[in-house]
Order: structure tokens, then sequence, then C-alpha cells
């Protein structure tokens, strides 16, 4: 005799909405919601059970809390920082609208919460994610990248993306030289005083002998910003304190080149 176990029941139903039900909306077509700190508990909520449709939903939910309540209640911050490891995960939904409406999230939680929130594993999978096949969750994860680029959180964001440039895959290598060659520009002098600088500077020499193009590229353009922010001497000096020799001959190669 087969038993089944009624309190997973809902779970173990299948979920019979198809994709083409759920629609991933742009940011002004989210609506204000009249009870945000109640929608807010509910979605997480929805976040966690295995339904997709509820989970979509959910990511949504939290989409229109972040675009229209955030900027007047800075204490739902704590909500959030407990919805991103969930978030990051549904980003790597088999459902691509799913995916879809989770990267958007995370590009919304990237520009608002960049300098407050702890973001470096979500910043792992849009990397991830921005090496994919699919080009609509490709292009999403390149948008996510661009709004930790214009978010306010740019010498986190530094450490983030430089966790990720000595990773096994030259995708994921080139995405994260490409986005942290945006953030020394638009860092500018201030990056000088980072003490992630003797770290990027060893990065952007890998970078420049990276195997994919857009990582060479990448990896040039930053050595280039820095080696403008300093004398030819004072650039000489940081050069020698942190890179090996073999470095060092590389890096004057690209500089003079």
């Amino acid at each position: 005799m087969k038993i089944i176990d009624e309190s997973n029941k809902e779970n173990a139903l299948p979920d019979m909405r198809t994709e083409d039900e759920l629609t991933v909306s742009s940011e002004e077509e989210l609506v204000p919601l009249e009870d945000p700190d109640t929608a807010l508990q509910e979605s997480l909520g929805k976040l966690k059970t295995n339904i997709w449709s509820e989970q979509f939903k959910g990511v949504s939910t939290l989409r229109a809390i972040i675009v229209h309540h955030y900027s007047k209640n800075p204490s739902l911050q704590d909500a959030f920082e407990q919805a991103v490891p969930l978030v990051s995960s549904l980003a790597n939904s088999l459902r691509s609208s799913l995916a879809r409406n989770s990267l958007r999230l995370l590009a919304e939680i990237f520009e608002r919460f960049g300098n407050s929130i702890d973001l470096s594993k979500p910043v792992s999978q849009v990397l991830l994610k921005a090496c994919q096949e699919k080009k609509f969750i490709r292009e999403e994860a390149e948008k996510a990248l661009e709004s930790l680029v214009r978010g306010r959180g740019h010498v986190a964001a530094l450490s983030w993306l430089l966790d990720s440039s000595s990773h096994k895959n030259p995708g994921i290598v080139a995405k994260s030289a490409s986005t942290l060659a945006s953030i020394v520009q638009k860092m500018s002098v201030d990056i000088k005083s980072s003490p992630e600088m003797p770290r990027l500077l060893r990065a952007a020499s890998s970078f420049a002998a990276a195997k994919l193009p857009e990582g060479r590229a990448a990896g040039r353009r930053i050595l280039f910003q820095l080696s403008s922010m300093y004398s030819t001497e004072e650039f000489d000096q940081l050069v020698s304190a942190h890179l090996t020799p073999v470095a060092q001959r590389h890096v004057k190669q690209v500089l003079s080149s």
C-alpha cells in the first residue's frame, strides 16, 4: 500500500502554469504595493517553496518593493539580506522566466545595496550566468553587471570581482575583467587609496594575458587606467613592489605597445 505524505502534498503536486503565462516586467511596469511590509514577508515565504510560479511571484513582489518602497523605508534592508541567497539560487533555475526575473532583481539589488550588503555570492552567480549559451539569460546577467558598475558599492565590488579573477572558467575571468575595468574608470583616482590596489594590479597583469580577447582587452584597459593615475616613477615603484619580475616585464610591454 502506497503511503502519501500529506505534509508535502502541495510541493509534490505538479505546477501546471506555463512559462508563457508569466511575464518578466520592466521596472516601469512594476506598481507600488498597498502594504509592502506584509508583502515582503509573504514573498520571502514564496521564495522558499518548490512551486516555481510562486517563486516567480515572490521575486516580482520583491522587485516592486525595492523599486517603489525601499527609499522610503531603509529598514527593509534586513529582509533583502535574507532574500539574496534565495534569489541567487533561483537565478540558476531551469525555468528561463524565473531565472530572468531573478537576475533582474539581483541587478536592482546591486544598484541600491552595493555598499551595504555582502553580495559576493550573487556576483559570482551573475558572472557565471553571463557566460551562458542562452542569449536572453546572458544578456540579463550582463545588465546586472552593468548595474553593479552604476551602483554605489564600488569599493566592495572590487573585492567581489577580484575573487573571481583567477577562476578556472576563462569566460568568468573575462567578464570579471571587463566589469572591473568599468569600475576602475568610474572610481578614477579614488582607487589609489583602495586596499585592493595591489591585488587589482596583479589581476590586471594576469588579465592582459588571458585566454579570451575580452579579458585581454580589459586587462590592458585597467593597466593603462592605473598608470595614468601616477607619475612614471610612482607607477614603476608600485609595479616593482607588487609584481614578480616576469609580470613586471609583461606590464612594461603592454604599456609600451
